[in-house]
């Protein structure tokens, strides 16, 4: 699926239901799904440096460097389900429990429910952590 070779690995790895989900490099900004037997499933442009990936409940949520946006693929096909527009630089992310947590450039905590997760929108923020 022409992977570039000038693509280098930016963001954390993530294994989950038996594939590794990686980002790369630049303004390719690519999220990558790769099988276990290395072939690539999927690939999809989401700019700049990817630099976080989280997964739950079949979904990969996915942040760039210099981006103000979260990013909600489906794991499988890696379309994109919604895009989640900040009024800050947002950075990695966490989840668990059937939460997304991530932090601003400003220093505030985010938080996306469950079912805030299906819609994007932001269930709680804190300002100044």
């Amino acid at each position: 699926m022409n992977a570039s070779s000038r693509s280098s690995v930016t963001s954390n790895l993530i294994v989950a239901e038996g594939k590794v989900y990686v980002g790369s490099v630049r303004d390719e900004g690519y999220v990558f799904c790769v099988a276990e037997n290395g072939s690539i499933v999927w690939r999809n442009k989401v700019g700049t440096n990817v630099k976080g990936l989280a997964y739950g409940e079949g979904i990969l949520f996915v942040t760039s460097d210099l981006s103000r946006k979260l990013y909600a693929l489906n794991a499988e096909s890696g379309e994109i389900i919604w895009v989640f527009e900040h009024d800050a630089m947002l950075n990695t992310l966490s989840y668990r429990n059937r939460k997304i947590i991530l932090s601003d450039s400003q220093g505030n905590l985010l938080a996306f429910s469950k079912m805030e997760i299906s819609y994007g929108k932001i269930s709680w923020s804190k300002r100044g952590c």
